[in-house]
């Protein structure tokens, strides 16, 4: 009613938590956002094993989709879409904090100190410096005419673009014995990433196409280990390709680190 006034009784004692969105987590001294926004897919499309599904397809279509992630099956079709939704939503998040956690651990290493040579006394340094045998590793003599002069290649590093291209798809492979039906052997799906700039090309197997925990870790570890701090990420129009495309940019822009993606139409 307009003319009754709702006051909450005073002896009610209203407990709750506060939740701060912009503080971050402190990992072995490393600062990790706790909070990463992930933008939705287009008319709420999700991909599970490689099938594409929406609010509109088949309820055994989604209940087999449920049955993929171990989730109920029970309910009407807006149910099981709502279910599996809510889970991919939780899993990328998961999957974005928990693999940039992991490569902002891995990035920051005690480094190891070279052993410095102490140089003897002033009376062995100079009857040294009579014939500079044997080799010492004290003498700056002896270490320069040791080192070897840096080579001149062509690699063509000039003419490449100074922002690295990581470019990342999948292959499928099988070895076939000699006798045996072709039909019945299993093929191996296995992600393979290259640098257009150092050429250099990794490869990861897969148990099947939806291992995004592993597939985000392996490619922020790849262009962590070129030394990459900005990237183009380039893949093609597959629908899992796109959902871990974003999930690796999601991931590097938590950390903090410049990242482009890009949409190959082949």
């Amino acid at each position: 009613m307009d003319d009754v006034e709702v006051v909450a009784p005073e002896d009610v004692e209203i407990q709750g938590v506060e939740i701060d969105g912009d503080e971050a987590q402190q990992v072995d001294g490393v600062e990790i956002q706790d909070r990463i926004l992930v933008e939705p897919m287009k008319d709420d499309k999700l991909v599970v094993n490689g099938v594409e599904l929406t609010a509109n397809s088949s309820l055994a279509a989604l209940r087999a989709a449920l049955t993929f992630y171990n989730l109920s099956t029970s309910g009407s079709k807006q149910k099981c879409f709502a279910k599996l939704l809510h889970h991919a939503k939780r899993l990328e998040l998961e999957t974005v904090t928990a693999a940039a956690k992991n490569a902002q651990i891995e990035a920051h290493r005690v480094p190891t100190a070279p052993t410095l040579s102490v140089p003897p006394s002033e009376q062995e340094q100079q009857q040294h410096a009579l014939t500079y045998w044997p080799y010492a590793n004290w003498c700056a003599s002896c270490v320069s005419h040791r080192a070897r002069q840096d080579s001149q290649r062509v690699d063509g590093s000039s003419k490449r673009s100074g922002v690295a291209t990581v470019s990342f798809d999948f292959c499928h492979t099988r070895a076939v014995p000699e006798g045996a039906d072709a039909g019945r052997v299993k093929s191996l799906t296995c992600l393979v990433m290259v640098c257009s700039q150092t050429g250099y090309m990794h490869c990861t197997p897969v148990r099947h196409k939806n291992q995004f925990d592993l597939m985000v870790r392996e490619l922020l570890s790849f262009t962590q280990l070129l030394g990459h701090s900005e990237v183009v990420f380039m893949s093609d129009n597959e629908p899992t390709m796109r959902q871990l495309l974003r999930m690796v940019v999601n991931a590097r822009l938590s950390m903090g680190l410049a990242t482009r993606c890009n949409l190959s139409t082949c």
